[in-house]
């Protein structure tokens, strides 16, 4: 993997990241890995939403926890106006929104 071999994993491409896709495509040990390489924590897709946001939808508790102490970017508002507990507490997902 790419990954064993230092890519660049900070890289942006149409308006996303690596870790954005990955999360979307619901890759868990891809987001994993990549949550302990990337170095950009505040880095947006195209509907403004950090890593956060999508973790809030479509991670895993652990995975948001990870990123959390990490310091990804967590009170930033996506192009709805969405802060991601905002998302949390809409979806009721009540663990996550205590993460937050």
């Amino acid at each position: 993997l790419l990954l064993d071999r230092n890519a660049m994993v900070d890289l942006r491409s149409s308006n996303t990241t690596p870790l954005h896709v990955a999360i979307e495509k619901q890759n868990a040990n891809l987001v994993d890995r990549l949550l302990e390489r990337v170095q950009k924590l505040s880095e947006r897709n195209q509907w403004q939403q950090t890593v956060i946001h999508l973790l809030v939808s479509l991670g895993t508790d652990a995975q948001l926890s990870r990123a959390i102490e990490r310091g990804f970017a967590k009170d930033e508002k996506d192009t709805n106006g969405d802060t991601p507990l905002a998302i949390a507490i809409a979806k009721d997902y009540v663990s996550r929104a205590k993460l937050l």
